[in-house]
């Protein structure tokens, strides 16, 4: 079983709060067959990651927020979905 929830903090500075600096935090998957939520957010850090200084709005937005990203909240029980399936696959 999974006891970590691992997130991710994008940030210009993301080892240090700054003063006044909007915080914000996305959370995937509750439920182990939300993939949709897991998936897009994997493809928000992977967006913010591969354009940070290429794009001035979204370097911007990374100088200038705390983003807090954890894809799954409940790896374990996205682990145990299965294609398909609205019920979880232990049931």
């Amino acid at each position: 079983m999974e006891t970590l929830y691992k997130v991710l903090i994008i940030s210009d500075n993301p080892t240090i709060h700054e003063e006044l600096e909007p915080e914000i935090k996305y959370v995937g998957n509750m439920h182990g067959n939300e993939v949709v939520g897991r998936e897009t957010l994997l493809f928000l850090i992977d967006v913010l990651c591969k354009n940070y200084g290429k794009n001035k709005w979204l370097s911007d937005l990374v100088d200038g927020t705390r983003i807090h990203i954890m894809p799954s909240m409940n790896p374990d029980g996205y682990e145990r979905g299965f294609d398909g399936s609205r019920k979880c696959s232990w049931n």
